[in-house]
C-alpha cells in the first residue's frame, strides 16, 4: 500500500475503478469537502483522506 496526493492517485488506480474514484471526488466536492490523499493497494483505492474545502 502507498499513499498518494489526490492529484497523483489516478496514475496508480486500475482503469476499471476510475469511475468509482471520480465519483468519490465528486461526492466530496458536492459536500463542500476535498479529497487530499488516497491510500492505494494493488490499484485499488482503499482509503480517502477528506477535509473541508479552504475558502
Amino acid at each position: 500500500m502507498a499513499t498518494y496526493d489526490a492529484t497523483e492517485a489516478h496514475k496508480h488506480i486500475k482503469p476499471e475503478l476510475m469511475p468509482e474514484f471520480k465519483k468519490a471526488l465528486a461526492d466530496a466536492e458536492a459536500q463542500g469537502q476535498e479529497v487530499y490523499s488516497v491510500i492505494v493497494g494493488n490499484g485499488v483505492p482503499l482509503m480517502y483522506s477528506v477535509r473541508d474545502k479552504q475558502p
